[in-house]
C-alpha cells in the first residue's frame, strides 16, 4: 500500500507524523460561542446553479487527517496565530482599521480555509495536488485565485454556512470559443463562499491567470488578494452588507463575472 503524503509539503504522513488538522479551527468555533454540538452547514451547487444537496455536521468534527505534524504544527499554526485577532475583532461590533497586509493575510487564509473544506467534504475535488504544494512553497495562492470580503448584515454571531460551485455566470465577446470557455469553467473552476459569523469570504478560482475579472459599478465586496486596498475601515459600509445568498449569486459579485483575455498577433 503507497503511503499518505501530506497535502502541503508533500512528505509520508504515517502515525507518528500524522495529525488531525481541524479545517474549521477550534478558537475560531470558540470565538463564535462553538460547542462540539454546533453544527456547519455547507450547500454543494451543480454547475448550472442549482442546489445539489445540503450537509450539517459537527463542526469540530470536520478534520483532515492527510496533513503532517510539522506543518500543522508549524506554518499552519503560526497563521492562524496572526488570524485570529482580526477575525474576533471583526466580529465584534468595534470598528477595525485594517492594513493591507492584514487583509491580505485574511486572504490567504480565507483560501486556505476553503481549500482544505472542498477537499474534506463530500463534493467534488475543485483543487488540485499542485494547488497544494504551491500553496506550501509560497505561502500564497496563485494568480489565478481571487478572494474577496463581505459584511453579512443581520447575521447571527454564531451562524457559519459555506457554498462550493463552480462560476455560475460568464460573459464572451464575439471572438471568443463559447463552449471551449464553458468547457474550462465547468471543469477547471470555483467559487467557494464562507460565512464566519458576519464575515464572509469568496474565493475564486479561475482556470488560468490569462482569464480576469470584469470590475462591477458597485461591487457587494472588498478585493483580498491579490490586490487588496491600503487601508480598510471594518465594518463595511451599511449598503454593501449582503449574504452568503446573495454573495453566492451571479452577477452580484465581480470576481463570477469573467472572460479570457484576448491575445492578439502584432
Amino acid at each position: 500500500m503507497q503511503a499518505r503524503k501530506c497535502l502541503f509539503c508533500g512528505n509520508g504522513v504515517g502515525h507518528s507524523s500524522k495529525s488531525r488538522e481541524h479545517v474549521l479551527p477550534v478558537w475560531l468555533l470558540e470565538s463564535l460561542g462553538g460547542k462540539n454540538s454546533d453544527i456547519f452547514q455547507g450547500t454543494h451547487m451543480t454547475f448550472p446553479g442549482l442546489v445539489r444537496s445540503h450537509r450539517r455536521q459537527g463542526a469540530r468534527t470536520i478534520v483532515q487527517g492527510q496533513v503532517c505534524r510539522a506543518c500543522n504544527g508549524g506554518w499552519l499554526s503560526q497563521m492562524e496565530n496572526r488570524v485570529k485577532p482580526l477575525i474576533v475583532s471583526m466580529n465584534r461590533d468595534s470598528k477595525v482599521a485594517l492594513r493591507s497586509e492584514e487583509l491580505r493575510l485574511l486572504g490567504i487564509w480565507a483560501y486556505k480555509t476553503a481549500s482544505l473544506i472542498n477537499i474534506t467534504s463530500n463534493y467534488r475535488q475543485l483543487f488540485t495536488g499542485r494547488s497544494f504544494r504551491s500553496f506550501y512553497i509560497e505561502r500564497a495562492p496563485t494568480q489565478s485565485y481571487m478572494v474577496e470580503l463581505g459584511l453579512a448584515l443581520n447575521a447571527s454571531g454564531t451562524e457559519m454556512r459555506w457554498r462550493q460551485s463552480n462560476i455560475q455566470f460568464l460573459l464572451v465577446n464575439d471572438e471568443q470559443d463559447v463552449f471551449g470557455s464553458l468547457e474550462q469553467i465547468r471543469n477547471h473552476s470555483c467559487v467557494i463562499t464562507l460565512q464566519v459569523g458576519r464575515v464572509l469570504f469568496q474565493v475564486v478560482g479561475l482556470p488560468s491567470p490569462a482569464w480576469v475579472s470584469i470590475p462591477s459599478e458597485k461591487p457587494l465586496s472588498v478585493e483580498l488578494w491579490p490586490n487588496p486596498p491600503e487601508v480598510l475601515d471594518w465594518p463595511l459600509p451599511i449598503e454593501t452588507g449582503t449574504t452568503i445568498d446573495v454573495m453566492n449569486v451571479s452577477p452580484s459579485i465581480r470576481m463570477q463575472s469573467v472572460m479570457p483575455v484576448q491575445v492578439r498577433e502584432p
